[in-house]
């Protein structure tokens, strides 16, 4: 049986069928038990939709920042995760023959140098990381150099183990921190090397600012908050959404390539970029709406003439646009009163856990009370589950286990 792709909105073979994360699962959008944010779209869309439309805004240099930050208060390490690490930019101290240095960092400070030849550019160059759309073949994978500075054992599988999934193919060389870890990506640091790891290690002992270069694209959550638009109307509003000229807009829009393609098209709402960096005579949504633990998803009807959908992504990046003008798309299908009608959602990345829908009401009430130890019904008992979890351990070992231990400190 031919199915429906909403991102396309053509009927394809049912053996095309994938489920596609409306909210990507590096963004926390795998969340159990029972997904609500999975979508039925073809292959062929779910894969250009990673790549070209999530992976933009997953790899800006802010909401890198942001999932770094949240991952290093909000993260259970028995379950042996991987954490974002923090991308600082290209060193201008640190070169090795031909090689750019890529310059990250691990939660405990640690020191993640990534060498390797200047990535070729291409139409879509996220902030950090290697061009999108270029053959694995002509990216160089180079090599990696890790210091560590988390002593406690738990934190330095993570930071290596983070490092194998965030950057790809390269070989890696742990400078200290005990043994070679298994696996055929870690190698023996050869002789060769020895020279450009004394060079790195006085220029961090002696606590000098490094200099870098750190690219940053307004637009790179554009296409994605689209994609955000389409995905949550045709997963919550009426079946007639899907092929109305509103979900079509919002397809042109994703699958315009430049801003110069996307600029006729002419969505209504405010960008990640716009609510980032304009200034405010009062409290912006963030303020009002965010929650620091994680995200906010909010469809709102405005009377009956329109309904927006409103994000706050680590309580801090947040964005706006219209999703359609026909009521008979939201009539029924939101929950709330009569006169405010709207659906909310939160989601707990580090927990991969989410409580929704429910009244944009409940949210601020529940929100409001908590401080004062007033648990309300639904919102109360899940904010309060995940703001008091026991935050992880501290970086440092225990004092048995540094004595044989030569961590950079």
């Amino acid at each position: 049986m031919p199915f429906f792709c909403h991102y396309c909105g053509k009927d394809k073979p049912d053996d095309k069928r994938t489920k596609e994360h409306v909210i990507p699962k590096a963004l926390g959008g795998n969340v159990e038990p029972g997904n609500p944010f999975l979508l039925d779209v073809c292959a062929q869309c779910n894969s250009a939709c990673g790549r070209y439309v999530d992976g933009p805004f997953i790899r800006s240099w802010f909401t890198q920042m942001e999932r770094f930050g949240n991952a290093r208060r909000y993260i259970d390490l028995d379950r042996d995760p991987c954490i974002p690490l923090l991308y600082v930019g290209e060193s201008q101290e640190i070169k090795w023959e031909d090689t750019v240095c890529d310059y990250w960092q691990g939660p405990a400070g640690d020191h993640v140098l990534h060498f390797h030849m200047r990535y070729q550019d291409s139409i879509v160059r996220p902030d950090v990381g290697p061009p999108i759309g270029v053959k694995p073949k002509d990216i160089d994978p180079g090599f990696i150099l890790i210091f560590l500075c988390a002593t406690h054992p738990k934190w330095a599988r993570c930071v290596i183990r983070s490092v194998t999934e965030q950057i790809d193919d390269a070989v890696i060389y742990v400078v200290n921190g005990g043994p070679r870890p298994d696996g055929p990506r870690f190698g023996e640091i050869p002789n060769t090397l020895k020279p450009l790891i004394e060079q790195v290690f006085k220029l961090l002992l002696s606590r000098k600012p490094l200099t870098v270069d750190v690219a940053f694209r307004p637009d790179s959550g554009d296409r994605f908050l689209a994609k955000l638009a389409l995905g949550f109307g045709s997963l919550l509003l009426d079946d007639s959404f899907r092929t109305s000229a509103d979900a079509m807009k919002l397809r042109n829009f994703v699958w315009a390539k430049t801003a110069k393609e996307r600029e006729p098209i002419g969505l209504n709402g405010t960008t990640f970029f716009e609510n980032s960096m304009q200034p405010r005579p009062g409290p912006g949504m963030s303020d009002l709406l965010g929650w620091q633990p994680g995200h906010v998803v909010l469809l709102q009807a405005y009377g009956q003439e329109a309904l927006g959908l409103s994000v706050i992504f680590y309580g801090t990046q947040n964005a706006t646009v219209m999703v359609t003008t026909n009521h008979a798309h939201w009539r029924g299908r939101l929950v709330g009163t009569d006169t405010v009608q709207s659906s909310l959602f939160l989601i707990a990345p580090g927990f991969r856990t989410f409580v929704g829908p429910v009244p944009l009401s409940k949210y601020v009430a529940a929100r409001g009370e908590l401080p004062k130890g007033n648990i309300l019904p639904v919102v109360g008992p899940f904010l309060k589950a995940v703001e008091d979890h026991a935050p992880p351990p501290p970086f440092e070992a225990p004092e048995e286990e540094r004595a044989h231990q030569k961590v950079l400190q």
